[in-house]
């Protein structure tokens, strides 16, 4: 069932069907995050990855020599992963929030593009003793799955549906720099954190991840 290990852009062979006429080369390449990873120049370790989809995902990526792989390292409670470049590795931890993003905007009966503009009409809200804690589904994989609930705080009779979709944002943001800390390397010796994903499209949550 399983083919020969063999390097990332290693030819497999041609492909003939796929377009009349046309012969297209096959190589191996990556999965989801890594091939985002070197779409988006993340190429090394002065660079780290963030992926904001229906899960996130927080990458930290290092150096691991010309050995590859982890050697002996001890289990760790980051996942670990291979880049599609020879001796880079990734430290890599992942949060639901893109889901509870699709889950408070079916609560408040909105589309997606009023939840994102209520919240970005609506000023910060922790300030104001208002904040969602983000423990709706697994808190970080693959650790920590035992947190299932969530909580919006400091509710009252003047909040309406963009205070609670702002609140839901703020909260979340707080969740992925939380990865973050908790990734074995010290994100602040990296430069530059590229922010990739579908929620990227909303300037408000790109810039609560800067602010974070």
């Amino acid at each position: 069932w399983c083919p020969p290990v063999v390097p990332a852009g290693t030819a497999l062979g041609e492909y003939r069907a796929l377009l009349p006429g046309r012969r297209v080369p096959i190589a191996t390449g990556a999965h989801d995050y890594l091939a985002a990873a070197l779409a988006a120049g993340v190429t090394g370790p002065d660079r780290a990855l963030n992926v904001m989809g229906t899960w996130e995902m927080a990458a930290q990526f290092v150096d691991i020599g010309p050995q590859g792989g982890w050697g002996g390292q001890e289990p760790h409670r980051v996942l670990h992963d291979l880049h599609v470049l020879e001796c880079l590795g990734t430290n890599t931890l992942e949060c639901w929030t893109g889901g509870q993003i699709e889950w408070a905007r079916r609560l408040l009966g909105l589309d997606v593009a009023t939840f994102f503009a209520g919240a970005e009409r609506t000023g910060p809200q922790a300030p104001d003793g208002r904040w969602y804690a983000p423990f709706l589904g697994h808190q970080f994989f693959p650790h920590d799955g035992n947190l299932r609930r969530a909580e919006f705080q400091g509710v009252d009779s003047n909040v309406g549906a963009g205070e609670l979709a702002r609140t839901v944002l703020e909260g979340l943001a707080y969740l992925g720099a939380r990865m973050f800390e908790l990734l074995e390397h010290d994100v602040a010796r990296t430069p530059d954190l590229v922010l990739t994903g579908g929620a990227t499209r909303c300037p408000l949550t790109a810039q609560l991840k800067a602010d974070m």
